[in-house]
């Protein structure tokens, strides 16, 4: 967790693009993790959450009129 705060707080300060690899990072935590049995299983919800969370987040998003 220092290592990640870290990155976010000092390497990437104001650097919002830098916010979306987090999420992955759990997700391939959480997959090396877990039992070769249950990995998709586990780690399959948290990916299509977070695709649909990025989905939603563009949606939400004030683009500047042309």
């Amino acid at each position: 967790t220092c290592h990640v705060l870290y990155y976010y707080l000092i390497i990437n300060y104001g650097v919002p693009t830098s916010l979306g690899y987090s999420v992955w990072f759990f997700a391939h935590a959480i997959h090396s993790l877990c039992q070769p049995q249950v990995r998709w299983f586990v780690t399959t919800p948290i990916i299509l959450l977070v695709l649909v969370h990025f989905v939603f987040d563009l949606g939400s998003c004030d683009f500047p009129p042309r």
